[in-house]
C-alpha cells in the first residue's frame, strides 16, 4: 500500500529536480567590441503540406561582437548597426537575446 505514493513522490521529485536544473540562466551580460555581421548557411526543417518533414538551407546573419555571436537578430537591428563600429551590447546569458545595444564610437 506504501509503495504507490512513495513512488509518485520520488517521480514527483525527480521531475522538480529535472525542471531545475534544465532552467535557462537569464542573468544580464554585456560583450563590447567590433560589430561583424557574418553571413551563415543553415539546415532548416519544416513540415510540408502532405504533413511530412522537409529540410531546407536557409541563409541569415550571426551578429559577431567580441567572442560573443548572436543568431536570428531582428532584421531592423542589422540595417541599423554599421560593421566595425564598436558598440556595447547587453543580453540575457542563455538565451543570448538582445536587450539593448549602444553606439560607443566609430571603428578604424
Amino acid at each position: 500500500m506504501m509503495v504507490v505514493p512513495t513512488i509518485i513522490i520520488g517521480f514527483f521529485v525527480w521531475i522538480m529536480f529535472w525542471l531545475a536544473s534544465s532552467k535557462l540562466d537569464h542573468s544580464l551580460q554585456n560583450v563590447e567590441g567590433n560589430v561583424r555581421l557574418v553571413k551563415v548557411e543553415k539546415t532548416q526543417s519544416y513540415k510540408t503540406a502532405s504533413g511530412s518533414t522537409s529540410q531546407r538551407k536557409v541563409q541569415q546573419y550571426e551578429l559577431r561582437v567580441g567572442r560573443v555571436k548572436f543568431e536570428d537578430v531582428n532584421e531592423e537591428l542589422l540595417n541599423i548597426l554599421r560593421e566595425g563600429d564598436i558598440y556595447i551590447f547587453y543580453y540575457t546569458k542563455d538565451a543570448k537575446d538582445i536587450l539593448s545595444c549602444e553606439f560607443i564610437r566609430k571603428g578604424n
